[in-house]
């Protein structure tokens, strides 16, 4: 997948499409559960919890409860670490 912190919650959407969430943000994608993209948000906060409501998806973690897209945002493939913040 290419994550390097934990994943910590996934789940299959209605479309048979599946997402996964992690400790350092990230949001992987996979139309098949095969290949996979993996997004950032752009915090890098922990996430720990996804569910899908009717047009996104809501992601639970540090920054509290927040919305994320159900498909993939090019704007959220590979974003740098926020500033300050090491590795």
């Amino acid at each position: 997948s290419g994550a390097d912190q934990s994943i910590a919650s996934g789940l299959q959407l209605k479309d048979g499409s599946f997402v996964f969430v992690g400790l350092g943000g990230q949001v992987l994608y996979s139309p098949d559960g095969a290949k996979y993209t993996l997004t950032y948000r752009p915090d890098r906060k922990g996430l720990n919890a996804v569910i899908e409501d009717q047009t996104d998806l809501f992601v639970f973690g540090e920054a509290g409860i927040q919305t994320q897209s159900i498909t993939p945002k090019q704007e959220e493939v590979d974003v740098p670490l926020p500033a300050g913040e090491a590795q």
